[in-house]
C-alpha cells in the first residue's frame, strides 16, 4: 500500500510512505499515517499517537458508511451526514470518529 502527499498548487508528490506484506488494512493505515507525519516532520504528541492507535474501526461496513457519510458532510447535506454517522456508530459502538461526528450533526438533522 503506498500513500502519497501532494502539493495541490504544483501537483508536486512531497512525501511517499509504503507498506509491504500480507495485508491488515487497519495496522497498515496507522502505519501509514505515523510514516507520513515523520516524512512531513510533524511532531506528535503522546496523546495524538495514542488517537492513531486507538482510533478508527476494523469493522469495513462501518467504515464504508462513515465514508459515505463525510461525502454527504462534504455536500453540505448534515441530515444524510448524521444518519450515515449514526449507521457507522451503530455498527461498531467503539468508533470514536463516528460517535463525534453523529454528536456534531444530531442538531442539524432534524
Amino acid at each position: 500500500m503506498v500513500l502519497r502527499v501532494f502539493n495541490v498548487e504544483t501537483s508536486e508528490i512531497v512525501a511517499t510512505v509504503s507498506e509491504d506484506g500480507k495485508p491488515d488494512y487497519f495496522k497498515i493505515q496507522k502505519s501509514l499515517v505515523k510514516g507520513i507525519c515523520d516524512k512531513l516532520e510533524i511532531l506528535l504528541s503522546k496523546e495524538e499517537i495514542k488517537e492513531i492507535e486507538v482510533g478508527g474501526t476494523e469493522s469495513l461496513d462501518a467504515t464504508t458508511q462513515y465514508s459515505i457519510g463525510l461525502k454527504y458532510e462534504d455536500e453540505y447535506d448534515y441530515k444524510k451526514a448524521f444518519e450515515y454517522f449514526k449507521t457507522a456508530y451503530e455498527l461498531d459502538n467503539d468508533f470514536v470518529e463516528a460517535k463525534r461526528k453523529m454528536d456534531i450533526y444530531r442538531p442539524l438533522a432534524s
